[in-house]
């Protein structure tokens, strides 16, 4: 099966932009989408309390399932965690299409292909929240 994975977190691309992205790249490749899945979330949650992904990991599976997304950063923003999908993705035989580089990802992938990948996402620039009154202004 075909999927498109779209995540809403106030820091990334919005939904409509993703799934333009992933319909465009796909009608391309001439590859038709069969589901949509849509995860939402008020901020960047570690994976261990995004439920609805890793369900929607466990439900992959063995057999031809393929998922895109419009960019890495839609799976993790953390360079350790998007390992530990990629890897569980490869393990259970899932091609993922990285729609903005254009790259597929599968067994037959080199390593050489998904590291700059993980690099430009480590060096992302993080958001930073700061709490308190603006350095410099008086009280």
């Amino acid at each position: 099966m075909v999927y498109a994975y779209i995540r809403q977190v106030p820091t990334m691309k919005n939904i409509i932009a993703q799934k333009s992205e992933i319909l465009t790249f796909s009608y391309k490749h001439d590859i038709t989408i069969a589901q949509e899945v849509v995860e939402y979330a008020t901020k960047d949650l570690i994976m261990d309390e995004r439920k609805e992904f890793e369900t929607f990991l466990k439900s992959l599976g063995e057999g031809e399932n393929t998922v895109f997304v419009s960019s890495i950063s839609v799976l993790s923003s953390r360079v350790d965690e998007l390992v530990k999908v990629i890897n569980c993705m490869l393990s259970h035989d899932v091609d993922l299409w990285v729609c903005d580089v254009g790259l597929k990802v599968n067994k037959e992938s080199r390593m050489t292909e998904i590291f700059p990948l993980l690099e430009a996402q480590r060096k992302a620039p993080k958001e930073v929240t700061q709490i308190g009154r603006p350095k410099g202004s008086k009280s």
